[in-house]
């Protein structure tokens, strides 16, 4: 009977040992219910350039003027996506601003049309370009290892998606557009079905 009592308080204690270690692995794994699935973090950032006004006073574009601008484009590596803005000072003219937009136009660089203040505002006769620029940030995907039960309220694991947005931020073209997307005009599915109809009715 002694030995019973022992073997008895024996599987008891077991017991206790099991239970006490799943309620502590519950704890350490409960889900909140509002985890965040992972994201790409997309900024925005403007390079700016200062343009002097032409020491003849004159419209034209000066290829000194030219030059410095080249390098600016050059020295920051301006690529697929960057958008160039102007901002002007007064005395500045209509014709000189279009002349550089038409310019970066040329050389197949995306402009804004607009003429406005996206900074502190030029001297009078002076100009501001700057190069508006969109970065992407990938998630980190730590804590891969985390267990995915207890979850008794559903809730999205912590890294749900991380390698898939990871791989979106790291292949996307130009990360404005996992702002917002762009029209496409360049199509006319309309002119491309139009044989399709064209045959259907002769029939």
């Amino acid at each position: 009977m002694k030995s019973l009592n022992i073997r008895s308080k024996a599987i008891l204690f077991s017991s206790c040992i099991i239970l006490s270690g799943c309620a502590s692995g519950y704890q350490a794994n409960k889900f909140s219910g509002s985890e965040t699935a992972a994201r790409n973090t997309v900024e925005m950032v403007r390079l700016a350039y200062p343009v002097l006004a032409e020491n003849t006073g004159q419209d034209v574009i000066s290829k000194a003027t030219l030059n410095g601008i080249n390098r600016f484009l050059s020295d920051s590596n301006v690529r697929y996506g960057d958008r160039l803005l102007i901002d002007r000072g007064a005395k500045v003219s209509d014709k000189r601003v279009q002349t550089l937009y038409k310019y970066f136009r040329s050389l197949g660089l995306e402009t804004g049309e607009e003429i406005g203040i996206f900074g502190a505002e030029p001297a009078a006769g002076n100009m501001t370009i700057y190069l508006e620029r969109h970065t992407v940030q990938t998630p980190e995907c730590t804590g891969l290892n985390t267990p995915s039960t207890p979850n008794h309220q559903n809730a999205p694991m912590p890294n749900f998606g991380c390698s898939n947005a990871t791989v979106l931020g790291l292949m996307v073209a130009d990360p404005r557009d996992l702002v917002a997307g762009k029209s496409d005009t360049s199509g006319d599915t309309e002119k491309a079905t139009a044989a399709v109809k064209a045959n259907r009715k002769s029939k």
